[in-house]
């Protein structure tokens, strides 16, 4: 498994499980689905899009936070796979 996982990787994740499931995912759903072994790399990666704006938390420190601001749909859209996977 991997430890590294890209801004834009983590931001798809989010998304690719929010458009599945209906809700947003947790840190433990997000870092199986992104394929990291810790949480806590999930819950570091998250706070890098929220300092980037790509999203924010509707309650601290709640499962299942995670809202995609307008931002983070502008990168969604202006982005390609092969971009993530570099």
């Amino acid at each position: 498994m991997r430890t590294l996982v890209s801004d834009l990787e983590l931001l798809r994740a989010i998304a690719a499980h929010m458009e599945e499931t209906g809700v947003p995912p947790t840190y433990r759903e997000l870092a199986q689905r992104v394929g990291i072994r810790h949480v806590s790399v999930a819950f570091y990666g998250v706070g890098r899009l929220i300092d980037r704006g790509w999203v924010r938390m509707a309650w601290f420190a709640r499962s299942r936070a995670i809202r995609i601001t307008d931002a983070g749909r502008m990168a969604l859209e202006s982005t390609t796979p092969a971009e993530v996977t570099a």
